[in-house]
């Protein structure tokens, strides 16, 4: 039986069937205004090694929230995501609690060989991360990510919370290097687009721009990862509930 260490922070797992994927790139812009969430589409099996451009992982359950996921992902956690949708919680974390006690069980019951190959494959036992935005009863933006370790023993749970007044913050879940290449102006091809995506800080989108633009850099300097690419989607939740489609492909499922 798998053992995991479930850690809710804010801060990737192959299995058997044609309906599981594996890697990501997904950026957070988070901020007391705004939650936005963009993602690349690629997917691939780690079995058959067969990859596709056109998944869908951010999900807005019937606009209650907005959830996304890097790493693992298999229909049994897109089916509880759409669940939650249908069911009424009278504090938002009700909703990250339920899919993180459910996806353990799912985990801890896959068999030790497949997991072990699942890691090795991956080389790491961090699996699978999954991100929720939601808003409290006060109106208060809240950024909950869940990330499953394998092989580790215990759970572990942690709130982050949009802190009143702070500026949008940008973070990368998945494959991050390029992320940071940029943020960090690592690099003389990181420094220079760094400069660019700021000299479009008048925009008023920059934020939408910033985040999608840091998502299509990670595929596009990375053609030979066969975990990131395929077109962008990218979606806001703002303090009164609304959610915004900024840009979404159109075989993904409308809310």
């Amino acid at each position: 039986m798998a053992q995991f260490l479930v850690a809710l922070v804010l801060g990737y797992f192959p299995a058997m069937a044609e309906g599981q994927r594996i890697g990501t790139i997904i950026v957070v812009g988070a901020s007391e205004r705004k939650i936005i969430f963009a993602a690349d589409s690629r997917g691939k099996n780690p079995i058959t090694g067969k990859t596709t451009d056109n998944d869908c992982k951010i999900f807005t359950p019937k606009n209650k929230f907005m959830f996304a996921s890097a790493g693992f992902e298999d229909s049994f956690m897109e089916d509880e995501v759409t669940e939650l949708g249908t069911l009424r919680f009278k504090e938002p974390y009700s909703f990250v609690e339920k899919w993180t006690n459910d996806i353990f069980d799912h985990f801890t019951a896959m068999p030790k060989p497949m997991m072990d190959d699942i890691v090795r494959r991956l080389g790491s036992k961090q699996i699978s991360v999954g991100l929720f935005a939601v808003v409290d009863p006060k109106h208060i933006l809240r950024v909950y990510s869940i990330t499953f370790n394998y092989r580790e023993v215990g759970s572990r749970f942690a709130i982050e919370r949009v802190i009143k007044g702070e500026p949008l913050r940008f973070f990368p879940v998945g494959y991050i290097h390029t992320f940071y290449e940029i943020t960090k102006k690592l690099t003389p091809e990181g420094i220079k687009e760094n400069a660019d995506i700021e000299s479009q800080r008048s925009r008023r989108d920059f934020d939408e721009f910033k985040a999608i633009r840091l998502v299509e850099k990670t595929i596009k300097w990375n053609p030979k990862h066969d975990t990131v690419g395929g077109p962008v989607d990218a979606a806001e939740l703002v303090p009164n509930g609304h959610i915004r489609w900024i840009q979404r492909k159109c075989n993904c499922a409308k809310e």
